[in-house]
């Protein structure tokens, strides 16, 4: 979450910088370790229907550049700190910083990568658990970099496929707006002046048009609250999960996802047995990976 911090520099100056943190009083730690003298934290105002989104720690780039440092002969407490010092961007900076510190306090690097669940993936972590055991760090980051890289590509592959019919409904759907807000109810004078009655879909279609005509902003607004609300509510969790319940009970579309499921669980389970976890607690790390209904 952004912060606008008002701070006092070298007792002469005020100005008023962006920090990334959790909570205001994270805003003011980091601000003083910046060196501010901090006068007032505010949350700056934004319009985002879609929720507030802190930007996600970019993990694959983390395990090449960490694969590197090791390979290159640097211990994993040299190259964590050697991210630490490069990095620019506050909400990834302490991400590595509490990894870090963790390590030097004497956690494994597993069981500092477990600390925090919300940025690195159970698998991930367990990836690197066995790799610990066996010594084969490098080597591990590697595989679980090429599972994610197959799992990206056929993510793409699904995005791309649907980006044809998504555009298509959305221009029908303008079309048909069109049609019924301008050209409508035009021709529903020279429908009236026939005078006979028309039939019954003819004049429901005539009336909606009209409504259109008269209504056109209110209409629009409304159209437009209602696409906002949707698409705020999908990205809901339980509403999510209840789409996708219902997505697996359509015929075709339902086998297809339960290939895709069945897919991501045999890559899963490859990559952490070539990492030299049990077969028994590589299933139950997968588990969380495939849907109730599979």
């Amino acid at each position: 979450m952004r912060y606008e911090v008002t701070a006092l520099v070298n007792a002469s100056r005020i100005v008023t910088i962006p920090v990334d943190a959790d909570d205001p009083a994270d805003a003011r730690l980091l601000a003083q370790r910046r060196g501010y003298a901090v006068l007032e934290i505010r949350r700056p105002f934004a319009l985002n229907p879609f929720g507030n989104r802190k930007p996600r720690f970019p993990l694959q780039l983390f395990c090449q550049e960490l694969r590197l440092m090791l390979e290159a002969g640097l211990t994993l407490s040299e190259a964590i700190q050697a991210l630490v010092e490069k990095e620019t961007r506050e909400d990834t900076r302490r991400v590595l910083e509490g990894v870090r510190d963790a390590v030097s306090e004497g956690s494994s690097f597993s069981a500092a990568l477990s600390r925090q669940p919300n940025v690195f993936p159970v698998l991930f972590a367990a990836t690197v658990k066995a790799s610990e055991r066996t010594g084969d760090m490098g080597e591990a980051l590697g595989r679980y970099l090429a599972y994610q890289q197959q799992l990206d590509s056929i993510r793409k592959k699904v995005v791309a496929a649907s980006v044809y019919p998504a555009l298509l409904l959305a221009a029908g759907s303008l079309v048909a707006l069109f049609l019924l807000g301008y050209v409508v109810p035009r021709f529903s004078a020279v429908y009236e002046d026939i005078g006979h009655e028309l039939p019954w879909i003819s004049g429901l279609m005539l009336s909606w048009g009209r409504f259109i005509q008269s209504h056109g902003i209110a209409v629009a607004a409304l159209m437009l609250a209602s696409v906002v609300a949707a698409v705020r509510t999908l990205t809901l969790p339980r509403v999510r999960r209840g789409l996708m319940r219902q997505l697996w009970r359509i015929p075709r579309l339902g086998e297809r996802l339960r290939i895709y499921d069945l897919g991501r669980l045999y890559r899963t389970l490859a990559m952490l047995l070539r990492s030299g976890i049990p077969v028994v607690a590589a299933i139950r790390n997968a588990s969380d990976l495939v849907a109730p209904e599979l």
